[in-house]
């Protein structure tokens, strides 16, 4: 009979246009598929502007604070990949997650986050940047000798 998989969390602060953010995912992705089903991981997104003084709207590119408000909504109903129209117009009109992607952008930058995208590994450990799956694989491997060694021996 086969452990049941080790269980973590992974952060992910980035910005929504940031094109290594898809990139550093799906690098992440394929580390966990290579390792088929040896980890159960809960993955969650934050914010971080990269351009946090751009006006709203934008310059060359758009100020993104409107689709990390818009983000921190969905991850609180569930609904990453469902957004309702008419209640996105309006938590956007009303700014009502202003205050909270905020903080979690001065959350992060407190934590010394300032690339984007960081992989936080069980609130223990940093992945700057999209990375090779090794990198993670190596990272995973890593979490579970801890975690091993923290399990009481057998006895018998």
């Amino acid at each position: 009979m086969s452990a049941p998989p080790t269980k973590f969390r992974i952060d992910i602060v980035s910005d929504v246009v940031c094109p290594w953010r898809i990139i550093g995912y799906r690098q992440l992705q394929e580390a966990l598929s290579r390792l088929d089903g040896e980890f159960d991981a809960d993955v969650h997104w934050h914010p971080f502007e990269l351009s946090p003084m751009m006006p709203p709207e934008g310059q060359r590119i758009y100020n993104t604070f409107l689709a990390h408000q818009l983000l921190a909504w969905a991850a609180q109903h569930h609904k990453q990949s469902a957004l309702d129209e008419i209640e996105a117009a309006a938590l956007l009109e009303d700014g009502r997650y202003a205050a909270d992607v905020r903080e979690h952008q001065r959350f992060w930058l407190s934590k010394g986050i300032q690339a984007v995208p960081s992989f936080i590994l069980d609130r223990r450990y940093l992945i700057p940047g999209a990375q090779d799956p090794d990198v993670f694989v190596a990272a995973f491997e890593k979490l579970t000798e801890e975690a091993a060694e923290l399990q009481p021996a057998n006895s018998t």
